[in-house]
């Protein structure tokens, strides 16, 4: 709160042309960017197990946002040990192959989190897996078809019976989730009618 104190007064009571481009609209767009990328991050949620941290996370190798922004790819590595050194995670991630191929994980190239969540977004699941999913475990053996149908699968909205059963909490009946009503509410024009992935939600 005393962020937004601080831009208020600065806004109101110093400059508010200097204060909106130098610390508004730099806040702003850093917060939309950061927003966009971290649902990416989370957007492919197991149907089967979706508090995997294999599953339910995603890793990006040779991505402009290992090389400049601390390894922010290895994001499985992350949900395994949140206190893991970024230096780390590439290392990790080479030496756990045999777990992340057993966890079912999901390893992409070629794209980074703000195109990913784009092409969730549009639904683009077969240019997801022809151009950017590397295939791990079981997933070598199906094929561009079936790995997209893979995706589509963890995108799928969870029930309030689905809610109860995988996470354990009561459900709130007769109305979704706020993220799930948020979501369709801002991006629903993108590529019509919107079945974002459910989240875990908290306990009232």
């Amino acid at each position: 709160m005393a962020n937004y104190a601080f831009f208020y007064f600065m806004a109101t009571k110093v400059h508010f042309g200097a204060s909106m481009f130098v610390l508004l609209l730099p806040f702003g767009i850093m917060r939309l960017g950061l927003m966009i990328g971290n649902w990416g991050q989370h957007a492919l949620v197991d149907e089967v197990d979706p508090d995997s941290d294999f599953r339910s996370s995603i890793t990006l190798i040779d991505v402009p946002s290992n090389r400049f922004c601390f390894n922010d790819g290895y994001h499985t590595a992350h949900h395994l040990n949140p206190r893991r050194h970024w230096r780390d995670a590439p290392v990790h991630f080479l030496q756990s192959k045999e777990a992340y191929s057993n966890g079912r994980a999901l390893v992409f190239h070629n794209i980074d989190y703000m195109m990913l969540t784009i092409r969730v977004l549009k639904k683009q699941y077969l240019y997801l897996a022809e151009n950017c999913l590397i295939p791990i475990g079981d997933q070598t053996n199906m094929s561009k078809q079936e790995l997209a149908d893979m995706l589509r699968t963890k995108t799928k909205a969870f029930t309030e019976e689905d809610i109860r059963q995988k996470f354990g909490i009561k459900a709130r009946s007769g109305r979704k989730s706020g993220w799930a009503s948020w979501t369709e509410k801002i991006v629903g024009g993108l590529s019509g009618s919107l079945s974002a992935p459910m989240v875990k939600e908290a306990t009232e």
